[in-house]
């Protein structure tokens, strides 16, 4: 593993604007598993944020307060997040793209992946890319971000997240990242058992409560935006809803 390369959580963890290719996940809620390593690397002109323009702090501990809640009743466990460039990995520039479809993505993980899931631990590889995502009916140019079935590989599309400088962008790609998160360890059906009725079935995957994180008309942009905005302007910085949180404690028992 390259120095700061790899992250070590007991947590979990991206939110909208996703797409969600069909496969489970494992549960990591359990007492089997004691140890979760996340990978996070980018690619040139792709970096993602690590600071606020006008204030201390970094965009990273909004994902680190909702590892925290999903995981609160788990046994403990090493729980470190990222929170600077420093401690990810640049891949500099890509042969392919601007387009990635899923198998190129995996392509890039399987080249660039450090760390193996075993049966104590458990990895996820986060990639931020510099380009779009591509299904069978081209460019999707309103995708923020996907999480591949089981893998565990998570690509994150700069372009459709932006570069502003603002604290907006920074919470639309930190809750692109907690939702993607979410489908990898299971939420919603997707692997992981419901605690309670909250699926919503026309939409696979995804919760019916629009205060969710979760919630299907996050994978827009447009709504994605507005999901973080209302959500930057409360006090309360977990996004995940309480029936997700519900599915995460019950699967630790």
């Amino acid at each position: 593993m390259n120095g700061a390369r790899s992250w070590l959580l007991l947590l979990a963890i991206s939110v909208a604007a996703c797409s969600n290719d069909e496969g489970g996940s494992t549960n990591l809620f359990g007492p089997s598993v004691d140890e979760v390593i996340l990978e996070v690397d980018y690619a040139a002109g792709a970096a993602p944020f690590d600071a606020y323009p006008r204030r201390a702090g970094s965009p990273w501990e909004l994902l680190e307060d909702n590892l925290e809640a999903l995981f609160a009743q788990s046994p403990p466990g090493t729980r470190i997040v990222p929170q600077t460039l420093s401690e990810m990995q640049g891949l500099g520039r890509l042969s392919s793209g601007p387009d990635f479809t899923t198998s190129e993505i995996l392509e890039i993980a399987g080249a660039n992946r450090d760390v193996d899931s075993t049966e104590l631990s458990r990895s996820f590889y986060i990639v931020f890319l510099d380009g779009f995502f591509e299904d069978q009916a081209g460019r999707q140019d309103q995708v923020l971000g996907v999480s591949i079935g089981d893998t565990g590989v998570i690509a994150m599309f700069k372009p459709v997240v932006g570069t502003s400088e603002d604290a907006l962008s920074r919470f639309v790609e930190q809750t692109t990242l907690i939702h993607e998160i979410g489908h990898a360890v299971g939420l919603v059906d997707n692997g992981l058992p419901l605690a309670s009725d909250h699926l919503d079935e026309e939409n696979g995957a995804h919760c019916t409560n629009d205060r969710c994180v979760m919630y299907w008309l996050n994978e827009r942009v447009a709504d994605a935006i507005q999901f973080a905005r209302e959500r930057l302007m409360g006090e309360d910085t977990v996004v995940f809803g309480q029936e997700c949180l519900d599915d995460a404690y019950a699967a630790a028992q």
